[in-house]
């Protein structure tokens, strides 16, 4: 056995592999030396020479001892990622453990210029050439670590929206200017006098948004008491005459009361009297303008002739399809066959007006954005805000 260098007392496989990177160190083999050495499981010695070799397989080693320690979920792999600028790999590493903040850090350090890829010079005696390939490289990692940052940024704000942090959700819209995200997580929060601050702080970026909130504002102020405010607000809103038509024509007091109101939105808000919304009504019915003549008729003192008209105008245009009604039908059936228990509602919940029936503070917020009215039929109106 002796003779096949398997005997007793014979060196390892370990042992002869050592010995055989030394030799081709000594012979200035450095590449081969270090392949011994990653099979040894050596990386640190074989890192320390590869730069002998060039700085492209130095980093190319760097990069296969990074994709090793990710595939075992280790901790070192940071360091490897971070001294070749693979910021896409460590960012990538970070999110599927759901290790958010430290994905974006690295991110965010990318995009200060913090986190450079290793220069690999090459002899080269076109300058010009060179410096044009650099800008358009420099242009191209900008572009990435940005799209990498928002990514993250988004991450993190769904993260935060989800937990039941909307404002915070909204700091992370806001930390990459995207105004657009950063208002909807307000409003989806149901953080409407935030919203209307930050909208106004933000100005013309956030101006569509800003209106919508305020609209959502003053529905939540339409209460007797709080009725001038909600007025005050639709008139921060550019063509508001329909909006205040609205708020007037639902005024739940008397009709004193309605009258004193409709006097002051004639003053404020530039509404016609109600001898004049008379009058308009008429006209615009001539005209055939169905819409502005319920308008009129709601704002006048009878509001109740504006009712034929518009139920008329509904049933002329209303066309009914709904091509996945038996589909719909089906999964209810099936749904009311099964004896499972139904699932519980986690967080707060919306007691609609019977006193007995309630659904989410979530899903009545998402339905009173579409529709005014109580989801149970009755007419009355939901404001959940």
């Amino acid at each position: 056995m002796s003779k096949f260098g398997g005997g007793i007392g014979a060196p390892s496989k370990e042992e002869r592999l050592k010995a055989a990177a030394e030799i081709h160190l000594r012979l200035g083999q450095i590449q081969r030396y270090c392949e011994l050495m990653v099979e040894l499981g050596e990386w640190e010695k074989a890192l320390s020479v590869a730069p002998g070799v060039s700085m492209k397989y130095w980093k190319k080693l760097m990069q296969r001892r990074a994709d090793q320690l990710m595939q075992e979920g280790n901790d070192d792999v940071i360091p490897y990622c971070i001294a070749t600028g693979d910021v896409k790999k460590l960012v990538s590493f970070f999110t599927s453990r759901g290790q958010l903040k430290e994905a974006l850090l690295v991110a965010q350090g990318a995009c200060e210029g913090n986190i450079h890829r290793p220069a690999i010079t090459s002899i080269n005696h076109t300058v010009a050439t060179d410096n044009d390939n650099n800008e358009a490289y420099k242009g191209q990692v900008h572009t990435i670590t940005h799209l990498l940052l928002h990514g993250v940024c988004g991450e993190l704000a769904e993260w935060y929206f989800q937990g039941g942090c909307a404002v915070l959700a909204a700091c992370c819209h806001l930390a990459v200017d995207n105004t657009e995200l950063a208002m909807a997580s307000l409003i989806r929060g149901n953080e409407l006098e935030l919203a209307v601050c930050v909208g106004t702080v933000l100005g013309e970026s956030a101006q569509e948004a800003t209106h919508y909130v305020l609209e959502l504002l003053a529905r939540k102020y339409m209460t007797t008491v709080t009725w001038d405010l909600a007025i005050r607000l639709l008139q921060m809103v550019p063509d508001n005459e329909t909006l205040l038509a609205k708020l007037c024509a639902f005024y739940p007091g008397s009709s004193a009361e309605r009258n004193d109101l409709h006097d002051r939105c004639v003053l404020q808000c530039g509404l016609p009297s109600l001898e004049e919304c008379k009058d308009l009504a008429e006209e615009v019915h001539s005209q055939g303008e169905i819409l502005q003549e319920v308008k009129y008729h709601l704002l006048s003192s009878e509001p109740e002739k504006a009712l034929p008209i518009g139920i008329a105008f509904i049933n002329g245009v209303c066309v009914y399809v709904c091509v996945c009604m038996g589909v719909y039908v089906q999964s209810v059936s099936l749904s009311y066959m099964t004896n499972d228990p139904p699932p519980l509602r986690a967080g707060p919940v919306f007691f609609l007006e019977d006193g007995k029936s309630a659904i989410s503070l979530n899903d009545a917020l998402m339905w009173a954005k579409v529709n005014p009215f109580s989801p149970l039929g009755t007419g009355m109106r939901l404001n959940p805000f």
